[in-house]
């Protein structure tokens, strides 16, 4: 009997201990906030003051020759209530005979043909005003107009505001009589983005930014650490601008054309060299006669462009233009792959 009496107390004792648990008071108080707003903002572009409603002309170039150059107006984009990264590109070309001179006529018929092309053998510059200054976007006889036909141009970043470019018109030295009179009726878009959106696809001339990854998915490592590559895609020599931030302090770095299979030298490039500051900052600029197309065709990528890595220089070997070893941890890798034309390849 005493055995039951003491389990039962035992019994009570842990059901008093549960119900206890559960009748606990605390303090407690609540504020309700109310009225609260959450709206888009703005983002919006103006073409010479008109933003949809109107649609302006902005090239009208008149006597071009071989060798000459001649301007369009200036070109004001404006961009309202936040900053963006501005664009534009050639959406439509057509070329005609227009009238036909004399020596114009001459030349056709010992041709055989009527030629009207002139977009063939046309360059187009662009130039962005900064301050007093112009500053070049795309250098003087680098893309004719065909070349950049539907390509998006990089004009630059900018605050919320107006910026003004300018193109300028360059018809080709070899160009004879045949081109006399021709004439090419052209569209232009132009475009604004925010400032943190992706460049668009089929961009000539935009910023590369080398990125840490992991390589299980190739996913980049958001943690402030990157480079900025800046390039011409087309000329004799490859001319860049690099700028790096939060890397490695005081560390050797080499701008590099990996080329697959692995150690990246089929054929591979060494395209710069430079060391950061003490506080990771890297900046390199210049030019470099590579003497290849990137990629070449010996690339594995060749049908996709080419890779480009920025390394410590100790783990690069210049002469054989390959790795010497992996760590992925300390690379910086391209976030779209490239294409560069040697114009004396």
């Amino acid at each position: 009997m005493s055995t039951k009496i003491l389990m039962s107390l035992v019994t009570i004792g842990l059901v008093a201990s549960i119900v206890g648990i559960g009748t606990y008071a605390y303090f407690s108080d609540t504020e309700t906030s109310v009225g609260n707003t959450m709206t888009a903002g703005v983002l919006n572009l103006k073409l010479n003051d008109c933003d949809g409603t109107c649609t302006p002309k902005v090239a009208a170039v008149l006597d071009l020759k071989p060798s000459f150059t001649r301007y369009s107006q200036d070109i004001k984009l404006t961009v309202e209530n936040n900053p963006g990264k501005l664009y534009k590109r050639v959406t439509a070309v057509l070329c005609e005979n227009n009238e036909q001179s004399e020596p114009e006529k001459v030349e056709e018929t010992l041709l055989g043909c009527e030629k009207n092309d002139l977009d063939n053998y046309t360059w187009i510059d662009v130039e962005r005003k900064d301050g007093a200054v112009w500053n070049v976007v795309v250098p003087d006889y680098s893309a004719t107009m065909k070349e950049l036909l539907g390509k998006w141009i990089y004009l630059g970043e900018y605050p919320a505001g107006d910026t003004v470019i300018r193109q300028s018109f360059h018809l080709k030295a070899e160009v004879t009589n045949w081109a006399q009179t021709d004439k090419c009726i052209f569209e232009e878009e132009f475009m604004v983005n925010q400032v943190n959106a992706p460049d668009p696809n089929n961009c000539w001339n935009c910023p590369l930014v080398l990125e840490n990854k992991n390589s299980t998915g190739w996913f980049i490592i958001d943690d402030g650490k990157y480079a900025v590559l800046n390039f011409i895609p087309k000329g004799p020599e490859f001319v860049f601008d690099l700028k790096g931030y939060n890397l490695e302090p005081s560390k050797a770095y080499s701008l590099i054309y990996y080329a697959d299979p692995w150690a990246g030298n089929h054929p591979g490039a060494l395209i710069a060299q430079g060391t950061t500051a003490g506080d990771g900052s890297l900046a390199v600029s210049g030019s470099v006669n590579l003497g290849i197309d990137l990629p070449e065709p010996a690339d594995a990528n060749y049908a996709i462009g080419a890779k480009i890595w920025l390394v410590p220089s100790s783990d690069y070997d210049a002469t054989t233009k390959s790795m010497k070893k992996w760590d992925e941890s300390r690379y910086y890798f391209e976030t779209h792959k490239i294409w560069y034309d040697d114009t004396n390849a």
